[in-house]
């Protein structure tokens, strides 16, 4: 999705002067990463324009990348990363074909404590 003009986005082109205190600070930001981050906004549709408060996960990536020369990482997009335990979604039993509404933090802990099937036991 293309982001529309907004207020508190820059167009292409846009003309900035910079004072020798941005200087200091471009300079500080391109050597800290973590001064860096504290510049980093997020473009909240409801709420304007948000401090960028990065999860434990998200922490632990930057800190890798800025402790390591070279490093890959597998991850993809959208797949619930951000997604908090309280979140709801739908599951099908497939037995019986009854759908519930479960919170994905109860589905994680019931998948987790599910006894693995080991047919000898049934005999």
């Amino acid at each position: 999705m293309p982001i529309l003009h907004n207020e508190f986005v820059k167009r292409q082109n846009d003309v900035f002067e910079y004072t020798p205190e941005h200087i200091k600070e471009l300079d500080k930001c391109s050597k800290e990463f973590w001064h860096f981050l504290s510049y980093v906004k997020i473009v909240h549709p409801d709420e304007g324009r948000i401090e960028f408060e990065p999860y434990p996960f998200q922490k632990e990536i930057f800190k890798t990348i800025a402790e390591k020369q070279f490093i890959v990482l597998n991850i993809s997009r959208q797949t619930g990363k951000c997604v908090q335990n309280q979140t709801l979604i739908n599951i099908r039993n497939k037995k019986t074909g009854e759908i519930e509404e479960i919170s994905i933090g109860n589905f994680y802990e019931r998948e987790k404590n599910k006894q693995v099937y080991n047919p000898d036991e049934n005999i």
